[in-house]
């Protein structure tokens, strides 16, 4: 009966670390406000015309998630955005 008691007390534990880690990610998946290294870049993208249809290739540049971000400050860096830092 200790043995039970014990089993549940760590699996209880155990689950209460994964909900923690689970909210966690979840905050990053959906917070909307970018981190300032990709400020920059986000901004770049804003002021892109897409050769669609001429329109800013992204039209929110105050709003992107964290992966978001990091996705649009790699195309920043390899030079897809007319506005490049330093030029």
């Amino acid at each position: 009966m200790t043995n039970s008691r014990d089993v549940l007390k760590e699996q209880a534990l155990r689950q209460a670390g994964e909900i923690k880690e689970m909210s966690v990610l979840l905050l990053e998946l959906t917070d909307t406000n970018p981190p300032a290294w990709a400020k920059d870049a986000l901004k770049a993208f804003a002021n892109t015309p897409s050769v669609l249809n001429g329109k800013p290739v992204i039209d929110t540049p105050d709003k992107a998630t964290y992966t978001e971000a990091r996705l649009i400050t790699i195309l920043h860096r390899v030079g897809l955005a007319t506005e490049q830092k330093g030029r």
